[in-house]
């Protein structure tokens, strides 16, 4: 099996290729999901969409995060550290 090796603070961390996927395709309905959310929220807010619209995606978002974070806080616990664009996705969820 091959592996990505991470540089981090801590000093290198080891991720093997199966985990790299999976994380990354967490990151990436994180991504994509919180977006729709903050999305439409946004529409809701200007009175072009509804709440109705929002709340699935809310429900949806934090599945997506609980996902994320099953795979990521292993990793960081090693000392891998986030990607940039998930950190501020995290600051999004915050607000």
């Amino acid at each position: 099996m091959t592996g990505l090796v991470v540089a981090s603070k801590k000093g290198v961390a080891a991720m093997d290729e199966m985990t790299r996927v999976k994380l990354e395709q967490a990151e990436k309905t994180l991504i994509a999901i919180s977006t729709a959310f903050r999305e439409a929220k946004h529409r809701a807010q200007r009175g072009e969409g509804s709440d109705e619209d929002v709340w699935p995606l809310f429900d949806a978002r934090k599945v997506a995060y609980a996902q994320w974070r099953e795979i990521a806080d292993p990793l960081v616990a090693q000392g891998i550290p986030l990607s940039a664009r998930v950190l501020e996705v995290l600051q999004e969820h915050r607000r």
